[in-house]
């Protein structure tokens, strides 16, 4: 249930984008749902219209580290360490 409103979300933000406050909604859900890449796309779209924002400067900085944090836990594609 849950992620069907965070789709419905990202499908009405892919046609009205000029909304920075969905954007961070949609940052909020993703990082909830454990998916900080995609939360980090959301908060760049939102700082994107709001760049004098600082409460989404330091939403995108923290989705940034955890999308980092989450790329360094996972394997290497190849199986490589």
């Amino acid at each position: 249930m849950i992620d069907a409103m965070v789709e419905r979300l990202a499908a009405r933000l892919a046609t009205q984008p000029d909304d920075p406050d969905g954007w961070s909604r949609l940052g909020r859900s993703y990082m909830v749902l454990s998916r900080p890449d995609k939360a980090r796309e959301a908060y760049a779209r939102a700082v994107k219209l709001r760049p004098d924002d600082p409460a989404l400067q330091q939403a995108l900085a923290e989705a940034v580290s955890a999308a980092n944090s989450a790329g360094a836990a996972q394997p290497a594609a190849d199986g490589a360490k």
